[in-house]
């Protein structure tokens, strides 16, 4: 053993990191692991790893040089600290190979829960009400009452209602909800799973950052404006939420940990929270701990669900059917349920019933009890398809994948279903979707194993997958045409498809089934993991990133790439890693993007895939672009071009010409850029890809008005602009009206071009594309500038230098701070206008921009006006 520091206590034996159960827990060991070794300080741990990792050869850049990040590794409550630096942590504290191995497997496993726990989807309404509620009437009035009477001297309103499982937390909280809607103390709901308590096997509690993204999403804020940082996000959510009544229903929650990112800190907003535990270490809140029904209230239910007359006639019998079932309100719905399909039946019977079948049941828990005697009550064809229902990994299905799983068709499911409702084995939160209580489904999954074949499983389960697959390349075949030949095959199934008619049902399914299939993508004990998840992972990767799912993206291509290591598809690894690069530098992670597409142009050239090496090149290539890397981004997109033109790929060639013309736009070297445009319109033009033709206009039109062809630009960027509009792509509208913004600008148009750049900023806000409102924003504070409007020049240019930070964009945010720079030297601020200048120039010279050197001018002059005797 190590000795141990002065004053630190000492481990005989290091920890095992295969006992955490999640990543907390890991990181706890990685604490323990840090005091065993001596306790040495984050600065001796920082240059060990770094002299580590240079004995392996790693390259310079790839070394971690800041004490900091090694301190963040030893951090609880971060979602993904880096993997190579956490082992290389490791492995410079305990260098044994077996030892460093563990951690290995270790965090593979906790970082698969980690993932799983970020698919979520909340709703902006509340699950349907309980028809036969009966009781709970003081908990009501508190619930209800609050808002009210007392708390409105509190900062935020918040009732945590807690019990045991099958008490009705969640019915007390809808009927509760429903009642303050009705009484306008609220007038907006977010609704939430919390899946605190799960099947952990299926997916372990949601993480509050992917909660926070859905709430988020539904409150309106688009993908691309969502912070990746929890806390930020939080911080976002609680803003949103301000000034506007709302009702914020946190349903099964696991822990305070996971409840307190999304607690609302408005006075005006509710909160309801349902957990198995007593959260007593949240601070504010209001406990209520949910009992059984009293015995009247337990007799109430049954008069009301039974009928008055039946229960009151046999009232003792009445009596001791619900002190069997433990007054449990969803083991006496359950009862009512199979007295109400059985007219003919006695209380005394259902009493004899369930003392006979007590002694038969595996667990002495009165839920346990109702459902088992549920099940047994159903006929032989429904049990089986519960049975199968408990695989899908997702939190809820339509009657089509029910049918899918079973190898039915859709109407019959549609009947069977119904009788599961009917006999509150499934519950139907919205139309037309279904889910299972977490109970029922992991009492299924066990009766399952002990009553299927495992080929029957299997099957089942490969059916599945088939239908998610076969419906998602429906849908993205028709949203997305030009892109099948890159997507995956998929073979032929002899389950029925999703009628998908048009593009907006193919768009509204992805959307609806969005968290279903990452669940599915994401599956391990799918047959083949790895192939699986690379092909969802394909399929889904330009849907997903038109919609701005970023996490969602990164995390099943991550999932896929990890999966296609562990099983040696170096194929697949290679396509997924390509993805993340996109996906990285979309998000502005430019060093994992690079260093993500370096190691996919490797895998590909070892698999001899000359497609994918070269959409590695191109995607690389336009990362060094945003990076104001030039020289290396062009050579790049060469190097990508040639190859696609050797394969005779159209599409590659179209990307990679157009990506090019971009880079020789920036480096001043236009007359290329509009030749390359040039070839992009007829490659278009050639294989019938109007929204390529669309691109190449108005990319041409930018690069021609630089040279003075003003008319002729606004020409191109016209044609585009309808071509857009005929396509429905609000994107491409949004960079065609702010290129014609620019002409106008030019051929002195100021009104018209102010215009233009605002229609174009409404669009870029809209769909939420944080780049596009850089471009539309530096393209008003030019107009507003040409016009004499220096206040409002001002206001335009601050705003798109914030934007261009946020995201990165350094050509953006050079040209923000040479528009301010003008503006301010317009309203005699000339120390201002210096600043801004000095800022534009630096930021010029980093990424070779040819504006440098008008920035010089505008200084010399500056500083001639401030020299003495001037």
């Amino acid at each position: 053993m190590p000795p141990a520091s002065s004053g630190t206590p000492a481990f005989e034996e290091p920890p095992d990191p295969c006992e955490a159960r999640h990543l907390d827990e890991l990181i706890v060991q990685l604490r323990q692991l840090k005091v065993w070794a001596g306790n040495p300080s984050y600065e001796t741990i920082t240059k060990r790893v770094n002299e580590s990792w240079r004995n392996d050869g790693l390259a310079a850049r790839e070394w971690t040089t800041y004490k900091n990040t090694v301190a963040a590794c030893f951090m609880v409550g971060r979602r993904r600290p880096n993997d190579d630096l956490l082992l290389g942590i490791v492995r410079v504290l305990n260098p044994d190979i077996g030892y460093v191995t563990r951690w290995r497997q270790a965090l593979r496993i906790v970082r698969g829960e980690a993932e799983a726990a970020s698919f979520v989807q909340a709703q902006a309404s509340l699950p349907d009400d309980i028809a036969q509620f009966t009781g709970r009437a003081a908990e009501i009035a508190l619930l209800t009452g609050v808002v009210g009477v007392e708390s409105r001297a509190l900062p935020v309103v918040i009732s945590a209602i807690e019990g045991m499982a099958g008490i009705g937390k969640t019915g007390l909280a809808v009927r509760a909800g429903r009642l303050l809607l009705r009484q306008h103390d609220v007038d907006r709901v977010l609704f939430v799973n919390l899946r605190g308590f799960h099947d952990e096997s299926r997916q372990p509690p949601a993480d509050p950052a992917a909660v926070l993204d859905s709430f988020l999403r539904l409150l309106g804020v688009s993908g691309h404006d969502i912070p990746l940082d929890v806390d930020r996000r939080a911080a976002l959510y609680r803003k949103r939420l301000r000034d506007r009544p709302t009702l914020v229903v946190l349903d099964n929650a696991a822990d305070a940990a996971q409840v307190r990112p999304l607690l609302p800190d408005d006075a005006l907003c509710q909160t309801l929270i349902t957990s198995r535990r007593t959260l007593s270490d949240l601070e504010g809140v209001r406990h209520l701990e949910l009992d059984v029904f009293t015995p009247e209230e337990a007799l109430g239910f049954l008069r009301r669900t039974v009928g008055a007359e039946r229960v009151d006639a046999e009232r003792d019998a009445a009596g001791q059917v619900t002190a069997v079932l433990g007054y449990l309100p969803l083991a006496l719905r359950l009862a009512a349920t199979r007295l109400n399909t059985r007219p003919n039946w006695s209380l005394g019977d259902e009493l004899r019933r369930l003392l006979a079948r007590r002694s038969e049941l595996r667990l002495d828990d009165p839920l346990e009890n109702s459902i088992g005697l549920s099940y047994d009550d159903l006929a032989a064809q429904p049990r089986h398809i519960l049975r199968l229902l408990s695989l899908h990994p997702g939190d809820d299905f339509e009657s089509q994948t029910a049918a899918a799983l079973v190898g039915s068709d859709p109407s019959t499911m549609e009947q069977q279903l119904t009788n599961l409702l009917r006999n509150n084995l499934i519950v139907r939160r919205k139309p037309g979707r279904f889910e299972l209580h977490d109970l029922v489904r992991t009492y299924a999954a066990v009766r399952a194993h002990d009553e299927e074949r495992v080929t029957d499983l299997r099957d089942s389960a490969d059916r599945l997958v088939s239908h998610y697959m076969r419906t998602t390349t429906a849908a993205m075949d028709l949203l997305y045409p030009v892109d099948q030949q890159s997507r995956p095959h998929v073979q032929a199934s002899d389950t029925h498809a999703v009628p998908l008619p048009d593009e907006a049902s193919a768009r509204s399914w992805l959307d609806s089934e969005r968290a279903n299939l990452l669940a599915v993508a994401t599956d391990p004990r799918n047959q083949d993991p790895s192939a699986v998840a690379v092909a969802f992972a394909t399929l889904l990767h330009r849907h997903l990133l038109t919609g701005a799912h970023y996490s969602d993206a990164q995390l099943v291509n991550q999932f896929a790439a990890t999966a296609a290591e562990q099983s040696g598809d170096q194929a697949g690894q290679a396509r997924t890693l390509t993805n993340l690069g996109a996906i990285f530098g979309l998000t502005g992670q430019y060093d994992e993007a690079v260093r993500c597409l370096e190691h996919a142009v490797i895998l590909h050239e070892t698999a001899a895939d000359l497609y994918g090496q070269a959409r590695a090149l191109n995607n690389l290539g336009g990362i060094y672009a945003r990076m104001g890397q030039h020289d290396q981004a062009a050579r790049h997109l060469q190097h990508a071009l040639d190859t696609f033109r050797e394969i005779g790929s159209v599409d590659g060639q179209a990307h990679a010409l157009t990506n090019l013309g971009s880079v020789y736009e920036q480096l001043g070297r236009y007359g290329q850029a509009a030749d390359h445009h040039r070839q992009t319109l007829t490659l278009c033009r050639e294989s019938g890809d109007a929204e390529g033709q669309a691109h190449a206009l108005t990319n041409l039109g930018v690069a021609i008005a630089q040279v003075g062809q003003h008319e002729e630009a606004a020409a191109y960027h016209s044609q585009a602009l309808e071509l857009f509009r005929g396509l429905g792509d609000r994107y491409g509208q949004a960079h065609a009206l702010t290129n014609i913004g620019f002409v106008h600008e030019r051929l002195g148009r100021h009104e018209q071009a102010a215009t233009s750049h605002q229609q174009g900023l409404a669009l870029f806000r809209e769909i939420g594309d944080p780049e596009g409102q850089t471009k539309s924003l530096n393209g008003l504070g030019k107009a507003h500038m040409a016009a004499g409007n220096h206040t409002d020049a001002l206001a335009a240019f601050s705003e798109a230098g914030q934007q261009a930070r946020a995201t990165g964009d350094l050509h953006g945010q050079a040209h923000a701070s040479f528009g301010l720079g003008d503006a301010y030297h317009k309203t005699a601020d000339h120390d201002r206008a210096g600043e801004c200048w000095r800022e534009a120039l630096a930021l010029y010279e980093r990424i070779g921009a040819t504006e440098a050197e008008e920035v010089r001018t505008r200084l010399d002059a500056d500083s001639r006006r401030d020299a003495p005797g001037a």
